[in-house]
């Protein structure tokens, strides 16, 4: 009997070293390959044309949250929907047209150690794009106020 209940000292070590009699292997799983990364495209119309897909992806985004944004100023706000959708893509426009000019005049102007070429074409590709989208989202609030 006293066999039977001996204590024994459990350490992670122990539990590892017995192995379960009723453990059985798991099946093995088919590995799916993995799917290859599109590459970027190469020609100038590939790049217009990848640029355009995502300016409208963004601008349709933004879009749909002012739209969000008009009908709930319209509902709650008891304001006219004629109105109320040019002006408000109208501010998110100059915004968002302003974000862009904040990404540069926001840095550091003249540092000691000066800034690599990188860095400034960088500022520059951002200030045209954040102005391209602004003035986008601006176009689409005109459209609408002609159209309403």
């Amino acid at each position: 009997m006293e066999n039977e209940h001996r204590r024994r000292d459990l350490t992670p070590i122990s539990g590892e070293l017995r192995a379960d009699v009723s453990w059985t292997p798991v099946e093995t799983v088919e590995k799916r390959k993995p799917k290859p990364k599109a590459l970027p495209p190469t020609t100038t119309r590939g790049m217009l044309l990848h640029g355009l897909k995502r300016l409208a992806l963004i601008v349709g985004g933004i879009s749909s949250g002012l739209i969000v944004v008009s009908l709930l100023i319209v509902y709650f706000g008891d304001a006219d929907a004629a109105s109320t959708f040019p002006v408000v893509f109208y501010v998110a426009g100059a915004a968002v047209a302003g974000g862009g000019l904040w990404s540069v005049f926001g840095q550091e102007w003249a540092p000691i150690t000066g800034y690599e070429q990188v860095e400034k074409e960088s500022w520059v590709s951002d200030v045209f794009t954040y102005f391209g989208l602004g003035a986008t989202i601006i176009a689409i609030g005109v459209a609408l106020e002609f159209a309403l």
